[in-house]
């Protein structure tokens, strides 16, 4: 077997076997950081990843590429906070919002990211909640609050400023 059916109740699990198996068989060629970056930050077939510093990640990101390339796959739809890293992607492997942007003076997107809103321009998490109508009771309230996708876990900690989430992250 040399490919595997599209949209299979799998393939979540098929894409991260696959993605581990190309770190650890070709991972040894890179920096350590580009294999640890495959096993612990994608998400199924995402990957995030916050860096302090553009240079390094400027390499990691080709690191990244060339590692998934060895094992076949073509990492793209590349998108970052940073108009300086983009800038060294390439415009055919960075997001569609992203890839005809003029980096010198038009302004970065909004994007999703796992189920949240990633404002680029400012670097900070939004959530856009829309409110049904639902009972105002114990049921219609809980299903509001269920209904809200954040798995990172930033809107239901129970003090955000202490654990240094951006207040901006909490309105939308």
């Amino acid at each position: 077997m040399t490919s595997h059916v599209f949209g299979a109740r799998s393939s979540p699990s098929v894409v991260n076997f696959c993605l581990r198996k190309t770190a650890l068989d070709f991972g040894s060629k890179y920096n350590e950081k580009a294999s640890n970056s495959i096993r612990r930050n994608f998400y199924v077939d995402n990957l995030l990843k916050a860096m302090d510093d553009e240079e390094e990640c400027i390499k990691l990101t080709r690191d990244l590429i060339n590692l998934c390339g060895d094992g076949g796959f073509r990492l793209n739809q590349w998108t970052s906070s940073s108009k300086r890293i983009l800038a060294a992607i390439p415009g055919e492997e960075r997001d569609d919002s992203v890839a005809v942007l003029d980096l010198n003076k038009d302004e970065l997107p909004t994007e999703r990211a796992l189920g949240i809103h990633w404002n680029m321009s400012i670097d900070v998490f939004t959530f856009r909640i829309v409110l049904e109508d639902k009972p105002f009771n114990r049921r219609g309230v809980l299903s509001v609050v269920a209904s809200i996708y954040d798995p990172l876990g930033y809107f239901h900690r129970e003090d955000p400023v202490a654990r240094n989430v951006p207040k901006e992250a909490l309105v939308g």
